[in-house]
């Protein structure tokens, strides 16, 4: 794949990490003797503090997969490709792998809307509910985890960034003479605005000299 795709992917998978982490990722009525107010709601970054800097870091490394080297793509293709792992990873085994993860990933929401830290908050649980978004970021991690492998593989064959920029040539070397011979006066202010000097090119006789064989006037 093209670097263009796959960095346009990745920087497209990282804006919606972004977004799917402060998604409700469960939603919990504890019973009436809990809290006053017993809806709670548990966003992706409330349980898993994590989340919200990995996918400011996959933004990070989108920008700079642009101009990156080659050995710099690699490795930033294995660090998304660690990063895609560990999102699908955390968000399956934090709230889908089962009501003790459910629990232990609301713990923190629970106790700020109880006031009381408890090591088994199930007890003031009445109803506890998934939503998609968990399920959801799952999917975004393992996209992220083939850019990353993409990227480590068909980077090493990307241009360098900021080739397409360079001169091809020196002022002097694009510089072409024109048929009479004579002093291309454009073409020595745009040497000059370049910053070379186009009268090092100039011969004597340039500058009015003449061949130093010949005899000046007045001599006998």
């Amino acid at each position: 794949m093209t670097k263009r795709n796959l960095v346009s992917l990745l920087l497209l998978l990282a804006v919606a990490m972004l977004f799917a982490s402060t998604r409700p990722w469960l939603e919990l009525q504890l019973i009436p003797s809990a809290a006053a107010h017993g809806d709670v709601t548990v966003t992706g970054t409330a349980g898993n503090k994590a989340l919200m800097p990995v996918a400011i870091a996959l933004l990070a490394i989108g920008a700079v997969l642009g101009i990156a080297g080659r050995a710099l793509r690699v490795a930033l293709g294995a660090l998304t490709a660690v990063f895609g792992g560990w999102i699908a990873w955390s968000a399956f085994a934090g709230v889908l792998g089962g009501q003790d993860a459910e629990i232990d990933f609301a713990k923190a929401s629970i106790a700020e809307a109880t006031g009381i830290l408890s090591s088994s908050p199930i007890e003031v649980v009445d109803l506890m509910q998934v939503t998609v978004w968990p399920t959801v970021t799952v999917v975004l991690g393992l996209l992220v985890l083939l850019v990353g492998i993409g990227v480590a593989v068909f980077g090493w064959k990307w241009a360098q960034g900021g080739k397409r920029y360079e001169a091809k040539g020196s002022p002097r070397e694009k510089k072409a003479p024109r048929p009479d011979g004579s002093a291309d006066r454009i073409a020595d202010w745009d040497a000059l605005s370049e910053g070379d000097d186009p009268s090092d090119e100039l011969g004597p006789e340039d500058f009015g000299g003449g061949d130093d064989s010949a005899e000046a006037p007045g001599r006998s």
